[in-house]
């Protein structure tokens, strides 16, 4: 993708009427003022895809063949390697990156030998009673399939919100005007304002030299200051250039730094982490990394964000791959989110003795929360029975 690609000026996201009417030197111009606050959006938008993109790393895939747990086909998948060019986490990051930046979803396309592979466009005919079309796909790697495939033959995953990024997209053409105009004004008044008298002494006709075609051009003596010479006198370290009589240079301003102003910019690409991380659903304090009150942050995020996403991500798993026949028997894959959150043992102890004294957990599953080796022995699958219950079901026989 190239410059013009960013500010889509090509392609079919072109607008020739603004394309025909911007001259080169202006299109130079709105790059130069324009660029640096492009890459404070991408950067807010990352940090939500990498922020969503770790978190399901985290989240386990279990299978179940007619209520049953497995370890089959889709379990190695899914957990470990969806094809065989990337693990899970990579798939992932690819497939979030695809279900932000394209409103209409990430589309995966499994092949004949059972790898899952993420598009990096396409195009879909919508219906409405009978199912879609997707057509001209372009994989990762250049490879553009050339048959068409129906709504049952992929996999499409969207954003529980699927406006997100534009939502964030026009949050951001209004800040970005203000964080532009911050920036220039800080750097406007940073700078170093020079005035270069020239005398009669200087010679200012022009000299005729070879160019590297061989051919003769005229250079002007002033423009070669201009451009080569004293260029080496705004970079950074030690610097040596000849002055020839005729030639003062004289400071007219010296800029100096304003905190005021660095406050500012600071301020404005901090709103801008803000509004989008409340757009993506995300606690602004765990997107920004802040260590105060995190367990809660990260409590909220994975209930109202990933458990969602998880559940968008889980459905269509089981409607394409399972079908209702199979979901029926009791055969799919669930997404599980517990893993996300880690916990510490001496405070978990209590909380696991509860459960497993009440028959609701194995020592098993216990230990897996804990992110623990399993014991592969048979009483640690088993469900125990307390001596409370135990009681409590001799009192009802005797009744």
């Amino acid at each position: 993708m190239g410059i013009f690609d960013i500010f889509g000026w090509s392609g079919s996201h072109s607008n020739p009427q603004v394309r025909t009417s911007l001259s080169r030197k202006q299109l130079e111009t709105l790059i130069q003022t324009t660029s640096n606050s492009v890459h404070f959006h991408r950067y807010a938008i990352q940090l939500c895809v990498n922020k969503l993109a770790s978190a399901l790393s985290l989240c386990k895939f279990e299978t179940y063949k007619e209520y049953e747990k497995i370890e089959d086909h889709y379990w190695w998948k899914f957990n470990f390697e969806p094809n065989k060019n990337m693990n899970m986490h990579d798939f992932l990051y690819q497939l979030v990156h695809e279900m932000v930046y394209d409103e209409r979803g990430a589309l995966v396309i499994q092949n004949l030998e059972g790898d899952f592979v993420v598009a990096e466009s396409y195009e879909v005919v919508e219906g409405s009673f009978i199912g879609n079309i997707y057509k001209n796909i372009h994989l990762y790697g250049g490879i553009v399939l050339n048959e068409s495939y129906r709504e049952s033959d992929v996999l499409r995953f969207q954003l529980p919100n699927k406006e997100v990024k534009a939502i964030v997209d026009g949050l951001y053409r209004e800040y970005g005007r203000f964080l532009s105009v911050a920036s220039e004004a800080y750097i406007r008044d940073r700078s170093l304002k020079l005035v270069l008298n020239i005398g009669s002494m200087f010679n200012q006709q022009p000299t005729e030299v070879e160019n590297e075609d061989g051919e003769i051009e005229e250079v002007d003596p002033v423009d070669e200051l201009m451009q080569h010479r004293f260029k080496n006198l705004f970079k950074g370290g030690d610097t040596l250039t000849p002055l020839e009589e005729g030639l003062e240079i004289e400071t007219l301003f010296e800029g100096k730094g304003d905190e005021k102003q660095q406050a500012e910019i600071y301020n404005l690409f901090d709103s801008i982490i803000n509004f989008t991380a409340d757009a993506f659903g995300i606690p602004r304090g765990l997107l920004k990394g802040d260590v105060a009150d995190v367990e809660a942050m990260t409590e909220n995020f994975v209930t109202f964000t990933i458990r969602p996403l998880a559940k968008e991500i889980e459905t269509e798993l089981n409607r394409k791959l399972y079908k209702k026949e199979g979901l029926i028997k009791g055969s799919k894959i669930k997404l599980v989110t517990g893993t996300i959150q880690t916990y510490n043992v001496v405070s978990f102890a209590a909380a696991a003795d509860k459960l497993i004294a009440a028959s609701i957990a194995t020592p098993n599953e216990m230990r897996e929360a804990l992110e623990w080796e399993r014991i592969e022995q048979a009483k640690m699958d088993e469900i125990k029975v307390t001596k409370n219950y135990e009681q409590l079901e001799k009192s009802e026989d005797k009744e």
